[in-house]
Parts: C-alpha cells; structure tokens; sequence
C-alpha cells in the first residue's frame, strides 16, 4: 500500500501547475463577460478602474511622443498635473502588453492576472510549508478571493490588488533563515523589489509591516538567527538593495 501510494504521488511542479490552471479557469469563468469584450470594457471602469487604464494610456502615449513623463497638461489645462507611478510592476508591464493590446484589454489582463497569480503563489507558499493539497488550496483560494481583494475589484485598485510577491516574500525569508546563502538572499531581494513595488501602500502593509513582525517572532519566540551575522549581512544587503529600487521609481511621487 505504502509503494502504491508513492508511486501516485504528483511532483511538486505538477500541484504548482494545477493551481495556476485551477485559478486560471476560474477567473476566466468568473470574468467571462470582461473577457468576451477585453477591449471595449474595463473592470471598474467607472472608478479607479478608468484612471489606471488612462496611466497605462500616458506613459506608452508619453514616451511614444517624447513628451516630460512626470507632468501633463492632458488633466486640469492648463495648468496640467503632475504624474507619478503609482505601481510601477503593472504600469512597466502595462507598457510591454500595450505593443500588442489596448489600454483598455491591458488593464483588464493585468487585474484578471492578479487573481491567478496571487492564487498560485500562495498555494506554492502553502503546499511547501503543509505538503497537504487541499489544506494549500483552501488557503490560495481564501487569499486570492479575500474580502480585501474583492473590495479592490469593486474600486478597480490595480495596484493595491497586486499581492502575488507577498506569498513569495514569505516563502524566500523562510528559506534563507533554513539556508542563509546568496541565492535565497537574491530571493528576498527580488520578491521584496516586487512588493515595494506593487503600490505604497502594499510596500509599507505588506512589506514593511511583515519584515518587522518576522524580525520580531524571531527575536521573541524564533532561534534569533537573525542575530547572527552570517544571516544578518546578506539579509540586509537584499532589503537595502529592495529599498533603493523602491526609492528610484517612487522618487516623482516621493518629491511632492
């Protein structure tokens, strides 16, 4: 019975495969009338929603014309506003999809992916800490269909619903206090660069708020590793290096 069992064990990447293809299919069933117009309708069009595909819109238009990225006389002329990034992870892939799309279906596939993807992060994150299938599902489905993310639907936040890099934050910390070497390490910095990212408001919820209370579970009830100095030097050199990335592209909305 044991040998059988084995022998119809999945592998990891194939659980990993299935929950993308799960979440994939549901948004698509959940958001088939979206879909079946991507680029005549926008989710939340009425709110947030049309002022992110109009960011999407000023910087491919910007830049096509050459025109100042941080300024536009388009809003309030004319005296004209000045323009920020507000999620630079959706707004630089907003501007690759757009060479193929229109603002409107890049806004659409950028929510739509938010789903998909913060589902599967999380049940990566899930299933490495549980090993149990169902028990990963549910939690990647409570996450990726949560209260707050419903809420950022209704609203059309893009930014604020971007939370696929937190599950891989979690998961790369917990790797690098397992195995503290440079390759975790670059880890943290990627995902961290990914949250800090995302929107300000995920950076500081999400990312600053999370690193202090791993710091402290770890000083309190952990085996305060992060005291030890072959831990801490990479560790901070990664989320020093987030910070800097951070701070470059948030440096326009950081000036006003």
């Amino acid at each position: 019975m044991t040998l059988q069992r084995k022998q119809l064990q999945l592998p990891h990447w194939a659980h990993y495969a299935g929950a993308a293809a799960f979440f994939l299919t549901l948004t698509a069933i959940l958001h088939i009338g979206v879909l079946s117009d991507i680029t005549g309708r926008v989710l939340s069009g009425s709110q947030a929603g049309g002022f992110f595909t109009w960011l999407l819109w000023w910087w491919s238009y910007a830049l096509r014309e050459g025109l100042a990225l941080f300024h536009t006389k388009l809003l309030m002329f004319p005296i004209g506003v000045a323009v920020f990034l507000n999620s630079p992870v959706n707004e630089i892939a907003g501007l690759a999809l757009q060479t193929l799309v229109s603002p409107y279906a890049a806004f659409n596939i950028l929510f739509l992916a938010c789903y998909v993807l913060t589902g599967t992060t999380a049940y990566l994150l899930f299933y490495r800490i549980t090993g149990s299938a169902t028990a990963s599902m549910c939690g990647a489905f409570t996450y990726a269909f949560s209260h707050y993310m419903l809420v950022q639907h209704h609203h059309g936040h893009l930014s604020t619903a971007t939370l696929y890099f937190n599950p891989l934050l979690a998961l790369a910390l917990r790797s690098y206090f397992r195995k503290p070497n440079f390759a975790n390490a670059l880890g943290i910095g990627v995902s961290l660069a990914g949250v800090f990212l995302s929107d300000p408001y995920v950076a500081f919820s999400f990312g600053v708020v999370f690193l202090l209370g791993f710091f402290i579970y770890d000083l309190t009830l952990g085996d305060r590793r992060i005291l030890n100095p072959q831990v801490h030097r990479l560790l901070f050199v990664s989320i020093f290096a987030a910070t800097l990335l951070a701070v470059f592209f948030y440096w326009p909305l950081l000036q006003q």
